[in-house]
């Protein structure tokens, strides 16, 4: 082996596992997200919905608590949803699923068997699949800070407004 070549291993494997954690721990935080607001959709249709006939001022906060929770998880589920790339590639990437999925187990073990033996090839083709995985991460992150962030602000707001309501200032 060259000088430098189990770094540069190491290198990959740990930018690899990184990124799987770091997609791992969105996945999980996007579902908390979703669960919760879940939750408290499924309270406010059954608690709320039967008071909203008696007291029709609770409808506007209603209607933005339903709102925020909603907002949240679609962006949450925009977090948690597959990514696969349309884009139009020249050459397939082995690394990829979406990529290699459509080959037969013949040309696939064979183009992988002419990837691995040029290692500065296999390096360009990991450089450029961790790449990949970094953008999606990045997409992920953000559909995650819109979600939080939507939920952060709505959800007090939405209290400060039931507050108002209930005790009479809003009116």
């Amino acid at each position: 082996k060259k000088k430098g070549g189990r770094s540069t291993e190491t290198m990959f494997r740990t930018m690899l596992t990184n990124l799987v954690r770091l997609s791992n721990m969105a996945d999980q935080k996007a579902g908390l997200m979703i669960s919760v607001n879940s939750i408290i959709v499924s309270l406010v249709v059954s608690f709320l919905f039967n008071r909203l006939s008696e007291d029709k001022n609770l409808l506007f906060p209603t209607f933005l608590l339903l709102l925020v929770c909603l907002i949240t998880i679609i962006y949450s589920i925009l977090a948690t949803r597959p990514s696969v790339d349309k884009t139009i590639v020249h050459e397939a990437d082995l690394l990829f699923f979406g990529h290699f999925s459509t080959f037969s187990m013949e040309d696939y073990v064979k183009s992988m068997r002419e990837l691995v033996s040029n290692e500065s090839n296999l390096q360009n083709k990991m450089i450029g699949n961790i790449y990949a995985q970094g953008r999606v991460l990045e997409k992920k992150y953000l559909y995650l800070k819109i979600a939080y962030t939507v939920f952060m602000v709505g959800f007090p707001s939405v209290i400060v407004v039931y507050i108002l309501v209930l005790t009479g200032i809003f009116n």
